[in-house]
């Protein structure tokens, strides 16, 4: 697997010395999401689960 540049480094004086910062590319995703009636139900249905199993695990 191949991986190409995910950022970049600019240089940068810390304290009198010269240092390099790397600056990493934005995250993905590209192309944005779209939250269609189909997927937005499944993220509810998985936050009321969430919910469900929080509350019993708190006893």
């Amino acid at each position: 697997m191949e991986r190409g540049l995910t950022g970049h480094y600019e240089g940068s004086i810390a304290g009198g010395v010269r240092c390099q910062a790397f600056i990493p590319d934005p995250l993905p995703p590209r192309p944005p999401l779209v939250l269609d009636g189909k997927l937005q139900g499944r993220i509810n249905q998985a936050m009321l689960a969430l919910g469900r199993l929080k509350a019993v695990t708190a006893s």
